[in-house]
């Protein structure tokens, strides 16, 4: 027969501790709770059955707060432009492929190469600067 849980982890969010989960071992509870606490932005606790009382609480950490930005607003420009030369390059390949020369062929898989680069690198400086700023959308 399976040994019964010693702990167990509970959501405390005003209202009184809400049940979440049963763990083995208090290492995995702690280790659990500390994760849910930071993935739903809530204090949980950790409830030893054999002490019966709580062993352990964990609060989420606080986040940045957000900001409008300028800089992001540039960069989101930059972004939907060369996204809009990369999907220009696309039709142009896709339409002309077939029924063009060598030559031609090859200019126009420079240039969706080109803007896919482009579109790459702009957008890759957009995520970053989020990441980085935790700035709000702009507009």
């Amino acid at each position: 027969m399976p040994e019964p849980p010693s702990f167990a982890i509970f959501i405390e969010d005003g209202k009184g501790p809400l049940f979440r989960e049963y763990c083995a071992d208090l290492t995995e509870a702690k280790r659990r709770a500390e994760e849910l606490a930071e993935l739903e932005g809530l204090p949980f606790i950790v409830f030893s059955f054999q002490q019966a009382r709580q062993v352990a609480r964990f609060k989420p950490k606080p986040r940045p707060a957000s900001v409008y930005c300028a800089e992001r607003a540039l960069l989101e420009r930059l972004c939907d432009e060369a996204e809009a030369i990369l999907n220009a390059a696309r039709n142009a390949f896709r339409d002309r492929s077939g029924a063009c020369l060598t030559e031609e062929f090859g200019s126009l898989t420079n240039e969706a190469q080109k803007a896919w680069q482009d579109f790459s690198r702009r957008k890759t400086a957009l995520d970053a600067h989020v990441r980085e700023h935790h700035c709000l959308k702009a507009g």
